[in-house]
């Protein structure tokens, strides 16, 4: 009866990997992916933070494959530059719609439609009383 099936090999991801991508654990990460080690199907979630990712993997670097550098790589220094410039707590820079305007561009005189405002030195007086 189970003469004719086929044998696959499954393996589990890394954890650096299970915790970042929306593969993880599927059956194209644990049959594909995962056995041959190349994160061809590497899809980072979206909205991940810098807090939820495991430690670089340090330990297990001589073990990985250069697509596994490679990626592992690219996704932490992104989400170190993403934390560095402040693109998390709800605005990834990955997804352009979840931005968010800082308060200083919710002034009124620069938002789209509205009167525009001299701001030249002659038209304020604390200008003229610095005498510049």
């Amino acid at each position: 009866m189970y003469k004719n099936m086929e044998r696959k090999e499954i393996k589990y991801p890394a954890a650096w990997c299970s915790r970042i991508c929306r593969n993880s654990m599927n059956e194209v990460c644990v049959e594909h992916c995962a056995v041959k080690k190349d994160c061809s199907s590497f899809i980072p979630k979206p909205h991940i933070e810098l807090e939820d990712m495991a430690l670089f993997p340090l330990k297990e670097w001589s073990g990985m494959t250069k697509g596994e550098k490679g990626t592992s790589i690219a996704i932490y220094v992104s989400k170190i530059v993403e934390h560095l410039k402040g693109g998390e707590n709800g605005t990834d820079i990955h997804y352009p719609r979840s931005l968010t305007l800082f308060e200083n561009f919710k002034i009124k005189s620069l938002q789209h439609g509205s009167a525009r405002i001299d701001t030249t030195c002659e038209d304020r007086k604390e200008c003229s009383d610095t005498g510049k």
